[in-house]
Order: C-alpha cells, then structure tokens, then sequence
C-alpha cells in the first residue's frame, strides 16, 4: 500500500509479495538524447549534442518495526558529451533524494491513518503547480524537515501540513539545506467525499527566504488557493 508509508509520490515504487511484504522497492532508469540548435540561450554554443540520464533507487521497511518505518531513496542524475557548464538542474551526481523516519498508525480519526516523517523528502502537493517530483526535468526537487499527514488517497478527506528548509542541489558536493535562512511551510487539503464528480483541494504555502547576499533574493511570500478538478 503506496499510502500506508506515505511514498510521496514515487510512482515507481511497489511492495513485494509474500514473506517479504515489510519491504517496497523501486528501481527506474531513464536515458534521453538530446540535441540543441540554434540555441538562443547560449550564444556562444549554438548547437550542442548531450546523453542524459537518471537513476532512482528506493527502499522502504515497514511493519517491522511498527510504528516506525525508513524511507531512503537515491538519485543519480548525469549529462555526457556536452559542451554546457555545469547544471544542477540536469547534473547531480549519487545523492540521497530521500531519507526519513516515519511513525505511522492506521484508523486514528474517523478510521483515517495519521503520520508524522521527518528528515528529507521529495513529494507532490496540490496539482504539483508549486510543488512537485520533478517529471521532465532531470533532477527532483527535495527539502529537509518534518511533515505531518492525516488521512490518504483512498480517504474522503486528507489535511497535510509541513516545515522544511528547501534543500540546495550540487553537482560535484553532497547536496545541503539551504545555507540562507529560508523556511518553506504549507497546508493542505483534499475534499473527496463533498461531491461525487469534483475533488477540492484548499491549500496554503508560506516561503520566509530572509538572510540572503542578495538582496533581490529576500522574499516573505505568502500563497493561498484551491484546486478544484473532476
């Protein structure tokens, strides 16, 4: 069950069969050519030819330890034979995409699971407008924190909250949170049960990116909403 552990959307991921029902497990490789012309973002490489790739690698344990249950998931993303500066929205060499503990119970309210994860995690909110798994782009977006998660997708409502610091990608370093004081909050909401042909989906984020070398880069951004689809 992808939502039990709270899998943030990795769709890749399933739980194995059998004695070995305690462990999900993941694997995707994807590999694109990609050729550049006449390419106005860099004037001085008009046309450029790159084999881009990335690896994702998941193992998550549950039920051996109840409550608790370990999420690590691994990315490796690469470009090879570009003439391109370093890019680490395409380039980030083995790095833990995910790692957290989660408590986790089942039919705490109304019979809906409650779970509370903490450490880093990479996950989709709301229509992934603002927040999302990265699907084209070769590398995915994470943040380091604690978020909190009542209900699921098979329940007629779900609320989930969450204090993270965006994490700072890095093509040859290991990747950090990031080294400015920046919080990143939100709170969610999914409407199932309220009609039988629209879901609705309130929402709230909240970035607070203060002590920055730049001052342009400050921001205390607040972001209210709802999504509505059926």
């Amino acid at each position: 069950n992808l939502a039990a552990l709270g899998h943030n959307s990795a769709d890749y991921v399933h739980t194995l069969t059998g004695d070995a029902n305690w462990l999900d497990f993941g694997f995707e490789s994807r590999t694109r050519y990609e050729y550049r012309w006449d390419d106005y973002t860099t004037p001085t490489l008009i046309t450029d030819d790159a084999l881009v790739t990335r690896n994702l690698l998941y193992l998550g344990i549950k039920h051996v330890l109840d409550p608790f249950c370990l999420v690590v998931e691994m990315e490796d993303s690469r470009r090879f034979f570009s003439g391109r500066a370093d890019n680490s929205s395409i380039e980030d060499d083995l790095e833990p995409l995910q790692a957290y503990v989660q408590l986790h119970f089942d039919g705490v309210f109304d019979g809906a699971p409650l779970s509370l994860s903490t450490g880093r995690m990479a996950f989709d909110a709301v229509d992934r407008r603002l927040i999302s798994r990265n699907r084209n782009r070769n590398t995915i977006n994470n943040f380091d924190g604690v978020r909190l998660r009542l209900g699921d997708e098979k329940a007629p409502w779900e609320v989930d909250a969450f204090a993270t610091r965006p994490v700072q990608r890095s093509v040859d370093n290991f990747d950090d949170e990031s080294t400015s004081d920046s919080m990143f909050y939100g709170l969610t909401g999914s409407l199932r049960g309220l009609s039988p042909a629209i879901v609705f989906e309130p929402y709230w984020l909240y970035l607070d990116q203060r002590d920055v070398a730049d001052v342009t880069q400050r921001k205390n951004l607040h972001t209210f909403g709802l999504h509505a689809y059926g």
